[in-house]
């Protein structure tokens, strides 16, 4: 049984491989985009290394992701078991960072301040194919159908865009953003719940329930 299994592995990724190699990039982000602007909710565990070549240092966070059409929500885990770490929350009009370390919430309109599209095609705005020049990056270091996405306007947020997309359903399984300065930030997404109803008050953020917090405008 066990080498019935092991071939079949070795079938499926070979299979993988060269349905990959056999897409166009234009293909792919199509796809991709086409995935998340049908998504109706998610919820994802995620892990989001951020490696600093200038300083050599590395630093590891891990959380929860929800998403709904044209909003998410970010839960970072605290440092320890006793700390609550950190919520990002965008709803569409009002950017929202809790810092439950810090005792601040800082407030940001979205209104002409849009958030990268590096991040928004998650919840299905904007579009990878307007926003990126894309390729396929065969390279191997991150998987096997992997997106190399340079922006079409250059900006401060990042450089260079790589994503590991899932060949049979199009889902990002890994997000790598690399900015000019050459920092790294690299997400895994696991555990995908696409069933489970994300309630509407998971969007929202009461300023007014931490009384303690500074409030950033």
């Amino acid at each position: 049984m066990r080498i019935y299994l092991l071939a079949a592995v070795v079938v499926f990724g070979l299979t993988a491989r060269a349905d990959a190699q056999t897409q166009s990039a234009a293909t792919v982000v199509a796809n991709v985009d086409a995935f998340y602007q049908g998504l109706a909710q998610c919820t994802a565990s995620f892990s989001q290394t951020v490696a600093n070549p200038t300083f050599g240092k590395t630093t590891t966070s891990t959380g929860k992701l929800y998403l709904r059409p044209g909003k998410m929500r970010w839960d970072y885990a605290g440092k320890s078991k006793k700390s609550k770490g950190k919520n990002v929350v965008a709803n569409g009009k009002t950017l929202w960072v809790v810092d439950h370390e810090n005792l601040q919430i800082i407030k940001r309109s979205l209104k002409g301040n849009a958030l990268p599209a590096a991040v928004t095609f998650l919840y299905g705005k904007g579009s990878l194919a307007k926003s990126f020049t894309s390729k396929l990056d065969t390279s191997g270091t991150y998987g096997v159908l992997v997106l190399e996405l340079t922006p079409k306007q250059a900006n401060t947020a990042y450089a260079t865009l790589y994503l590991v997309v899932d060949p049979t359903t199009y889902a990002v399984n890994e997000s790598v953003i690399i900015d000019a300065a050459g920092v790294t930030s690299h997400f895994r997404f696991s555990g995908h719940d696409y069933a489970t109803v994300i309630p509407n008050k998971t969007f929202k953020v009461r300023p007014k329930a931490f009384p303690k917090y500074r409030v950033v405008p």
